[in-house]
């Protein structure tokens, strides 16, 4: 399957865990991106989000975000 995100997802890891509906939605982007990993689904983008990833100095490589991290839980 292919999955098109927008900035917004690559950037909801980084938002106030403290938020019930800011971790499930956090939840759920790293639940994906373990897809991906695995190659069942595939990220696709467009040239507005490759650009909006220079403005956010995220590298974004052919199906994988090299700079995605799981956040650090307290």
């Amino acid at each position: 399957m292919k999955l098109y995100l927008d900035m917004n997802v690559y950037n909801r890891i980084f938002d106030d865990q403290n938020q019930l509906r800011i971790r499930f939605e956090a939840m759920a982007i790293d639940i994906i991106m373990e897809l991906v990993e695995k190659g069942t689904h595939k990220l696709v983008w467009s040239f507005m989000l490759k650009d909006e990833t220079r403005v956010f100095h995220i590298h974004i490589e052919e199906n994988t975000l090299s700079c995605y991290q799981r956040p650090v839980r307290r």
